[in-house]
């Protein structure tokens, strides 16, 4: 359109066709003289004649609407190009980025580790794409994450069903692995974890016969209960001895005794007998009522949600575990604790380091190594299976003798017994760096000096024996 209006005004500039100082001018002379005036609007003070004079003056006024006209556009196009960035509506132009689809409160967790994971991987993004406002979501993200590390956060708005959304993140085409064998390691990061070049020779041994461990009797108690306390009864069933004994304590104006009672029959329980408590699962003189009945070897707090919201029913189960660990009788296990909100975990968290607090942050930390590693689905599913391998503790005696030996030594011997050594817990090791609750040390170097004692033990992956 602007172009249209200097043609015009070219063309009547023309028409005259006289210039200033009433010189002879021709059209492209026309077009020069009306673009002078449109750019600047003192061009005409050096005009000579009266008639060309007053004809400029009018060009120059027209000039300046219509440069304030362009100046409109081009602010208007700039601000709708800012409002769409704004709105997160533009295309990732990276790649090798990280893509997110959707929103929950795993998200912080979950970029937390991909940063944490991508350290040594400079300038890595992680792309979000959710519903929610941009501007909203990311002021929530730098709030709830205050180190970022090398990596770079981006924020798209769209829905994850619509493929006109999914189109503009660049996720990467999937990759078809061929056939043939993949190496799985344990270190505490991809980048740190290098394979040998030219392995040590290894051929097994002597053939051992394994000597299983003792199974004892065990009394588990469960406090509170939800949908997953069915699945998690029958989980425990596979993993105690035969007569062994489950207490659960419910709440009977929540949950209906008879119900829950039917559930846990329906299990098919074989190795535990049920015994089943009505009370309130928040009040001390219950929870000591029951603890006092007998040692414990584990301890199970259920968040009761439903029917209680997420905050209610974390306040509860912070409530049920500071009674617990008041018990005496529960000190010879542990105590598992669920919480649905990972806020609330570091307050959980001061009491008991043999204490584990579940929560949501857990999932959100296997959301994050399958988005780094997904290959690994089949190493967590065969860990998660009842029949497959699992991580345990066996006594030491099992691998090496009492005395010094490195760990390297304890992995080649476990080799040999058709495990994996991943740790081990000493209590020589107990409150050195490094060192978790009961002197528990997880993937230590090879070379690490160990002096094992009476009850120490080695931690590893195999099937369960």
């Amino acid at each position: 359109m602007t172009a249209v209006r200097v043609l015009l005004v070219s063309t009547v500039t023309w028409l005259p066709r006289r210039g200033p100082g009433d010189e002879p001018a021709s059209f492209p002379e026309g077009v020069w003289l009306a673009m002078g005036r449109y750019l600047d609007a003192g061009t005409f003070t050096g005009d000579q004649g009266s008639n060309n004079r007053i004809f400029s003056v009018r060009i120059t006024l027209v000039g300046i609407f219509i440069g304030a006209a362009i100046i409109g556009l081009i602010s208007s196009a700039i601000e709708r190009r800012l409002e769409e960035l704004r709105q997160g509506q533009s295309a990732v132009i990276e790649r090798g980025h990280t893509l997110i689809i959707g929103r929950s409160e795993k998200l912080p967790v979950v970029i937390s580790e991909l940063v944490e994971a991508n350290r040594s991987n400079r300038g890595h993004v992680i792309v979000v794409l959710s519903p929610d406002d941009v501007v909203d979501l990311s002021d929530a993200l730098n709030r709830d994450i205050s180190d970022m590390g090398d990596s770079r956060l981006v924020v798209r708005s769209g829905m994850p069903t619509r493929l006109g959304d999914l189109s503009p993140m660049n996720a990467p085409i999937g990759t078809i692995v061929g056939a043939g064998d993949c190496a799985i390691g344990i270190a505490a990061d991809d980048s740190v974890f290098v394979m040998d070049l030219v392995p040590d020779p290894w051929e097994l041994g002597d053939i051992r016969v394994w000597e299983s461990l003792d199974a004892k009797r065990e009394r588990s108690l469960i406090v509170g209960w939800n949908l997953m306390a069915p699945i998690i009864i029958d989980e425990i069933e596979t993993h105690v001895a035969s007569n062994s004994e489950l207490v659960v304590l419910i709440d009977g104006d929540l949950y209906d005794p008879g119900a829950v009672s039917a559930q846990i029959e329906g299990l098919g329980l074989t190795n535990q007998s049920l015994q089943l408590v009505e009370g309130d699962t928040i009040s001390r003189s219950t929870i000591l009522s029951v603890a006092d009945s007998g040692v414990f070897d584990h301890d199970l707090i259920l968040c009761e949600n439903p029917p209680f919201g997420v905050d209610e029913a974390d306040a509860r189960v912070l409530l049920s575990l500071m009674h617990l660990r008041a018990a005496s009788s529960v000190h010879e296990g542990n105590i598992v604790a669920e919480l649905r909100d990972r806020s609330d975990v570091e307050l959980a968290n001061e009491g008991d380091g043999d204490d584990f607090i579940v929560s949501q942050r857990l999932i959100s930390l296997l959301l994050a190594q399958l988005s780094e590693s997904p290959q690994l689905v089949d190493v967590f599913a065969d860990l998660f299976d009842a029949d497959g391998s699992s991580v345990t503790k066996h006594p030491f005696e099992r691998y090496v003798a009492f005395g010094s030996t490195t760990f390297g030594e304890v992995i080649a011997e476990a080799r040999n017994w058709g495990v994996v050594a991943i740790g081990y817990q000493c209590a020589s090791a107990t409150d050195t760096p490094g060192s978790l609750a009961g002197g528990l040390h997880l993937n230590p170097p090879k070379r690490e000096q160990i002096t094992f004692s009476a009850g120490d033990q080695v931690v590893v992956i195999g099937e369960r024996r």
